[in-house]
């Protein structure tokens, strides 16, 4: 018997068995997902969103596993991440459904059945996936018009479609977020200084809608926050002053408050996210004015927190390091000199790449009062170990073993990243440039010549 068939017999037995249950206890059955994952590898840990939740599937050894969402009382997005792929779903109340999903290395699959299959089998078709394919390189208008023509023909397909019009409806809006969703990237796809035509941002402005009952739904949450940012776009304008002129749009054009207060809470906190709070001042008048969920400022204000305790002159955390000689790195080591701390990671060649700069920095600056460090965020020390073995790379080399602890205290979102230590060891600078970036030696030869 291969699992595909004890998959089928397997679900049919549990709808028999909860059939007769519920009967007999006189309850309606509400939604069930059932899953089959097949080629699901070591580490792989599959993920469900439905309406903004997440959950982690955990599969028996068959690959089997039964969601059954709760307080479901209208239709929600959802989608089932496994690894890099990504399968789209609808979850409506009392139409449960199943789904088998085979993964390869290269390409998911997914069979649906039961209830709700023809909505997902729609959702995850040739109608949504075209939105994908766009070509940034196009004039403003060209891009449009192939928007345009990818819409119509998706409604033309749909409406050819035997399913249910509650269905059709939801669809319809759902792919003009879809396949508009791709005129706020527009932008960004071009060079540093574009600023999009007056007829563009126009065009942009008039797909805006606000439906607070869309904000479930993540398509529709990306593509209004990409069409209004494209409303804050202007050349010359840093990325602080494009944020400050699209939350003047959301003042004066959205009048929803539950849809301008995600928008407002959104574009503020992804601000803050990446570059601090140097700027909060200005951007809290924003801020009080449209959010007033206590859950957002609250998670708002725990972010400000984050951001507040690495500012400069504040202490820098502990660092649980070891040299390449197993030595215990002891915390004066940070202490006596400015500290140029470089956090990477051996599998990341990029981060890899910086260590020869960082070499060279060490060099330049040998009789200045700075020391430059490599900081090995690996989670196996053994490849560290392995890595510097074979390059040989010079200058002071660490191995950093509370690495999650640190890389989040100091938000490092990605790597390699650095950051400056003062002679007393508190923080003179997070997020610094890296060793191959110019602007590094605007800052250096200033600090050092105290």
């Amino acid at each position: 018997m291969n699992r595909r068939f004890c998959y089928i017999v397997k679900w049919c037995c549990i709808s028999l068995f909860g059939g007769i249950l519920m009967g007999a206890c006189g309850e309606t059955r509400n939604t069930v997902i059932n899953f089959q994952l097949d080629g699901i590898t070591e580490g792989m840990h599959p993920v469900l969103t439905v309406g903004g939740e997440s959950f982690e599937l955990v599969p028996d050894s068959l690959g089997f596993v039964s969601f059954y969402p709760e307080g479901l009382d209208k239709p929600q997005d959802g989608m089932l991440e496994c690894g890099k792929y990504r399968l789209l779903l609808y979850v409506q109340p009392k139409k449960s459904f199943d789904v088998y999903v085979n993964l390869t290395p290269s390409a998911l699959g997914a069979e649906f059945t039961g209830d709700g299959a023809l909505e997902n089998e729609v959702l995850n078709g040739d109608i949504f996936s075209t939105a994908i394919k766009t070509d940034y390189r196009q004039d403003e208008k060209i891009f449009i018009a192939e928007r345009e023509a990818e819409l119509k023909e998706g409604i033309r397909i749909l409406d050819s479609l035997a399913l249910p019009p509650d269905f059709v409806s939801f669809a319809k809006e759902k792919l003009k977020y879809t396949v508009f969703a791709s005129l706020g990237t527009y932008p960004g796809q071009h060079a540093e200084g574009y600023e999009p035509s007056g007829f563009y941002k126009d065009y942009v402005r008039n797909l805006i809608t606000e439906d607070e009952k869309w904000l479930d739904f993540t398509i529709y949450r990306e593509a209004l926050s990409g069409w209004i940012e494209v409303q804050g776009i202007s050349a010359g304008a840093d990325t602080f002053e494009r944020l400050k002129r699209a939350l003047q749009f959301v003042d004066t054009a959205l009048h929803h408050p539950a849809v301008t207060e995600f928008v407002v809470d959104r574009m503020i906190t992804g601000y803050v996210e990446k570059a601090g709070i140097d700027s909060l001042n200005r951007l809290m008048p924003f801020y009080n004015k449209r959010v007033k969920d206590e859950a957002l400022r609250s998670g708002f204000r725990h972010l400000c927190a984050m951001w507040e305790r690495i500012q400069p002159g504040k202490a820098a955390p502990a660092m649980y390091a070891g040299s390449r000689d197993s030595v215990r790195i002891q915390p004066d080591a940070l202490t006596g000199k400015y500290t140029y701390l470089l956090f990477w990671k051996t599998d990341c060649d990029f981060s890899a790449r910086e260590l020869a700069y960082l070499k060279e920095l060490s060099v330049r600056f040998k009789t200045k009062n700075i020391q430059f460090v490599a900081v090995s965020c690996d989670t196996d020390r053994g490849q560290w170990e392995s890595w510097l073995a074979e390059k040989q790379p010079a200058g002071i080399q660490w191995y950093l073993e509370n690495s999650p602890f640190i890389l989040d205290y100091y938000r490092a979102q990605r790597l390699p990243y650095a950051v400056l230590l003062d002679p007393q060891g508190k923080i003179v600078r997070v997020g610094m440039p890296l060793p191959s970036g110019s602007r590094l030696m605007g800052i250096l030869p200033q600090l050092t010549a105290e």
